[in-house]
């Protein structure tokens, strides 16, 4: 993981070179519900910084963090924990000033740790499209909705198809340098 992190930090220093233009930007969420006795409050950090090395290409990253509290009517309370490594390489098809479609291909690394269970790793990989509106020369809105795919929980335990719905809906924002 650490050469992994490295390397993006070198093809970031060295982008300026090459002409490519660096972005930084993420989302941030926070989410209560309290359904049937069970009350859970999760907050999700996801900063993301990335490289357009053209028009239609980027690359780029997410390094995030999740943290979920759950509480139940035995009052038995669980504490989670979740690291997010998320290399993506981003195709943009259509483009105008203000407007941009894009698919973001890659693969995601996540470390679980639920209380006092051990700590766990899953793996996902897939295409998640996206829209991004352009305010300014600098400044970027982005939406991100659905995913093809597969995600890999264990040895056993193993998910593909797609979804596209307001559950999987990410907004963030982007500053381009």
């Amino acid at each position: 993981m650490k050469k992994l992190l490295l390397l993006f930090f070198v093809i970031c220093a060295a982008a300026p070179a090459v002409n490519a233009q660096l972005y930084a930007g993420g989302s941030l969420s926070a989410w209560v519900k309290d359904i049937n006795s069970e009350e859970t409050a999760t907050v999700t950090f996801l900063p993301e910084a990335g490289f357009a090395i053209s028009d239609r290409w980027a690359f780029g990253t997410v390094l995030g963090y999740t943290h979920r509290y759950t509480r139940n009517d035995r009052d038995i309370k669980v504490t989670t924990q979740t690291f997010e490594f998320a290399p993506y390489a981003r195709f943009s098809f259509y483009r105008t000033e203000r407007v941009r479609l894009f698919v973001d291909g890659g693969f995601s690394l996540y470390s679980n740790k639920a209380g006092e269970a051990d700590r766990t790793n899953t793996f996902s990989a897939g295409l998640k499209p996206g829209i991004a509106l352009n305010l300014s020369e600098k400044i970027s809105l982005i939406a991100k909705v659905g995913f093809l795919g597969f995600d890999r929980f264990n040895e056993d335990d193993r998910a593909y198809g797609f979804t596209i719905d307001g559950n999987g809906l990410s907004l963030g924002a982007y500053y381009a340098f």
